[in-house]
């Protein structure tokens, strides 16, 4: 999970300090946004923000995966990869008008 989400174990795991709820947020983020994280789409489209928003690629990503983790979910079963993708669309269209 930390991998996944390019942060340290050691936080997921509070071994450096309280845990933020951020870092609580994001490790309950479903299997499927993490996978679609990993994607080369999704790489991009973060890439493309932070440089539109004058952000680092690492904090751009962090506010993306928080934005879509937050969002709501289908009422059963797990989100799918095309679910993730309209999500990512919609914050796309959101930030880059910032």
């Amino acid at each position: 999970m930390a991998r996944a989400l390019d942060i340290p174990l050691a936080s997921l795991l509070g071994e450096d300090g309280p845990i933020e709820p951020l870092q609580v947020l994001l490790a309950s983020a479903p299997a499927s946004l993490v996978q679609f994280s990993r994607s080369p789409d999704f790489q991009k489209t973060v890439e493309d923000l932070a440089e539109r928003q004058g952000e680092s690629v690492d904090a751009m990503r962090q506010r993306v995966l928080v934005g879509m983790v937050s969002s709501p979910q289908r009422s059963s079963g797990e989100p799918t990869e095309e679910d993730w993708r309209r999500i990512l669309d919609a914050y796309f269209l959101i930030l880059q008008k910032r």
